[in-house]
């Protein structure tokens, strides 16, 4: 005997609330990679690639704010990026002081590549992420809630922004240290 259980949009904000904030994943960006987890965390670069930027471009993220917003383990993230880089759709590099990773992303490979696989996708995989992006709801309901606007202030003195160096091996001789 099967029962069907059916959530209300009023249970799904209730629970979206206890479970906390959400990330864009973008279906089109694994099924184009091959992987899930690479999908999910092209997903994340190219939200914060628009997002407040060093001077030469590049982004800075920690694993632990990545593992924070998309729940990939430091190992996942790792295999993600060798991933992307490997497609060119990613570069990485170390900057400041001290050194950290910090993030590319080559929007045009990105949109060249996803071209490339709307062509030879499967027409069924192609029609269930167009319905996804057609039957979105938007919340129209109107609430007493203030949101601030974001206001980012850069301290351009501060040392992560100076100029990204290629990524080596690093003082530690540490290649993959994140």
């Amino acid at each position: 005997m099967s029962m069907e259980i059916i959530v209300s949009r009023s249970d799904q904000n209730k629970l979206a609330k206890v479970a906390g904030g959400s990330i864009r994943f973008m279906p089109a960006y694994a099924h184009m990679t091959g992987s899930t987890k690479t999908g999910l965390m092209l997903s994340q670069l190219v939200y914060w690639h628009g997002m407040g930027k060093r001077f030469d471009g590049y982004f800075y993220k920690s694993v632990r704010e990545f593992e924070n917003e998309t729940g990939l383990t430091r190992h996942e993230q790792e295999k993600a990026v060798r991933q992307l880089k490997l497609l060119q759709l990613i570069e990485t590099r170390r900057a400041g002081i001290p050194a950290t990773r910090v993030f590319w992303v080559n929007i045009s490979k990105v949109e060249e590549l996803l071209t490339k696989w709307k062509e030879t996708a499967e027409p069924d995989v192609l029609k269930a992420i167009i319905q996804l992006t057609e039957k979105r709801r938007t919340n129209t309901e109107t609430t007493q809630d203030i949101t601030p606007e974001t206001f980012i202030e850069y301290d351009l003195t501060h040392p992560s922004f100076r100029q990204a160096e290629p990524e080596g091996p690093g003082i530690d001789n540490q290649e993959n240290r994140l």
